[in-house]
């Protein structure tokens, strides 16, 4: 889920762009941008943390991830 949405922030045009943003993510890697077992840690890293870019991502790829 969206930011906004755990937030209770209503969603809109953005939370579509947002999960589409995961979505990249993880075809490129595999794996999810965030994880955890914990629901309320994992809604923290959603809403807080920075997306883990990495290293192999191309700068033309990190810049539509953000």
């Amino acid at each position: 889920m969206s930011p906004e949405i755990y937030l209770e922030k209503g969603h809109d045009l953005l939370s579509d762009w947002w999960a589409l943003g995961i979505v990249m993510y993880q075809l490129a890697t595999g794996v999810p941008p965030f994880d955890d077992e914990d629901l309320e840690r994992l809604a923290d890293k959603v809403c807080f943390e920075d997306l883990p870019l990495k290293s192999y991502f191309s700068k033309d790829f990190s810049d539509l991830l953000l």
